[in-house]
C-alpha cells in the first residue's frame, strides 16, 4: 500500500477548512509552519484531499443557497417594492460574489447560464430607473437569449 495521510494531515485540512492560517495550523498540529506549508503546495495527498472537502464543503453550501433561493428573491422582490435599491444591489452583489467554481459541462447548462445571466443584467439595469426586469415592449431578456442560445448551440429534436 501507498502513502497515506495520518491523523496530523487530516486535522491539519480541517484546521485549513476552518480558516486557520499555516502558523495557527502547525501550533495546533504540532508540526512547523514549513511543514504546513509543504503539505499544502507539495504533497499531492494533502493537496487533493483538501480540494475533495472544499468541493464537498462548497456543495452543501450552494445546496443551502438553492434552497433559500425563493427566500432570497422575496426579499429582493420587496426591497424593490419598497423602493430600497440599496438592500437590492447589495443582495445582487452577494449573490453575483457567490460565484461557482468550474463552469457548465454541457451545452444545456451553458445556455442555462447565459440566459440567466442575460435576465440578472435586465435585473440590475432596471434597479437603477426601479421598473421591472423587462424590457418597455415586457419581453423576458433572459427567455429571448435562451432560445437565440438554444437555436445556435442545441440540435432541434
Amino acid at each position: 500500500m501507498g502513502p497515506s495521510l495520518d491523523s496530523r494531515h487530516r486535522k491539519a485540512i480541517g484546521l485549513v477548512l476552518d480558516g486557520k492560517s499555516d502558523r495557527e495550523v502547525a501550533g495546533e498540529v504540532g508540526v512547523t509552519r514549513e511543514t504546513v506549508w509543504r503539505w499544502r503546495n507539495e504533497n499531492p495527498l494533502f493537496i487533493c484531499e483538501l480540494n475533495h472537502r472544499r468541493r464537498e464543503a462548497h456543495r452543501a453550501t450552494r445546496e443551502r443557497l438553492q434552497s433559500l433561493q425563493a427566500k432570497v428573491l422575496d426579499v429582493l422582490d420587496q426591497a424593490l417594492d419598497d423602493g430600497d435599491t440599496r438592500v437590492a444591489m447589495a443582495l445582487l452583489k452577494r449573490m453575483d460574489a457567490q460565484g461557482w467554481p468550474g463552469g457548465p459541462t454541457r451545452v444545456e447548462e451553458w445556455i442555462d447560464k447565459e440566459a440567466e445571466a442575460a435576465r440578472t443584467g435586465a435585473v440590475i439595469e432596471n434597479l437603477n430607473s426601479m421598473t421591472r426586469a423587462l424590457d418597455p415592449e415586457g419581453h423576458d431578456a433572459g427567455a429571448e437569449k435562451e432560445r437565440e442560445l438554444r437555436a445556435k448551440w442545441l440540435p432541434s429534436k
